[in-house]
């Protein structure tokens, strides 16, 4: 009973030719094109006038970035980015 249990699980599992997900699919020199944008910044208009402020964040291990924009006249925005590498008919773009 045990060997069938225990082949059962092989078969369901995939038995050890599963395929292991990278230790870190996002660090990759494509995926850092952005890390210049991440920080804090003041954004200020033609006029020299304080327009609002902007926080860039990286998040999930790299694959993500997001953009908190507070603005001068109370307005609030939030943007999530994300960095996946496309593949198109077995061409990777990125």
């Amino acid at each position: 009973m045990r060997t069938i249990l225990f082949l059962i699980l092989v078969v369901i599992t995939g038995g050890s030719q599963a395929q292991e997900t990278p230790a870190c699919p996002c660090c990759t020199e494509n995926h850092r094109a952005f890390d210049f944008w991440l920080g804090e910044w003041s954004v200020y208009g033609t006029n020299e006038a304080l327009l609002g402020g902007n926080t860039i964040v990286s998040m999930q291990d790299g694959c993500v970035l997001q953009e908190n924009w507070e603005g001068a006249s109370a307005v609030m925005a939030l943007a999530i980015i994300s960095l996946m590498l496309a593949t198109v008919r077995g061409t990777k773009y990125g």
